[in-house]
């Protein structure tokens, strides 16, 4: 599901980026903002259709109602005029008004749970394991535009 998918990101994301894993090691207190910065540079479900209840203008264009969009949360969450260094990963980020989980009648109803999950199990992980370390560079990502994340995550622990 989407928590395996942002866990295996978001550990994929912290083993290319040692000095904000080092930082997050230091000061755990600093995992709420990081974990609102992986679910924005790595969201687990990308990308979701809605349908338009009522006429809509984007753009200059019209769309009647029941026009279905696709749309490119991941996009959305990498868009330099909504996030400065849209492209860098930033444990410290703030504000971080992504859209992995949603918006508005569409906020997904577990999003306080995710991050509570994510907050324990990386409290875990660094309480248990002194050092991470991915086992291949080469990672595969599962294709398509549904789900984002790794196919398998080969870690080393200590």
């Amino acid at each position: 599901g989407s928590t395996i998918d942002v866990l295996g990101s978001s550990m994929h994301t912290l083993l290319r980026h040692p000095d904000a894993l080092a930082a997050l090691r230091r000061s755990p207190t600093q995992l709420g903002t990081a974990i609102q910065e992986m679910f924005r540079y790595e969201p687990p479900l990308p990308f979701f259709h809605r349908h338009a209840t009522q006429e809509v203008t984007v753009g200059d264009i019209e769309y009647p109602a029941g026009t279905t969009f696709g749309l490119l949360y991941g996009s959305a969450n990498r868009d330099p005029l909504a996030f400065e260094r849209a492209d860098s990963f930033d444990i410290n980020r703030h504000p971080n008004r992504h859209l992995a989980f949603g918006m508005g009648a569409h906020l997904c109803l577990g999003n306080n749970l995710a991050r509570l999950n994510m907050k324990i199990i990386y409290e875990l992980l660094f309480e248990t394991f002194a050092k991470i370390e991915l086992v291949h560079d080469d990672v595969p990502y599962k294709p398509g535009l549904s789900v984002r994340g790794p196919e398998r995550l080969d870690v080393a622990w200590s």
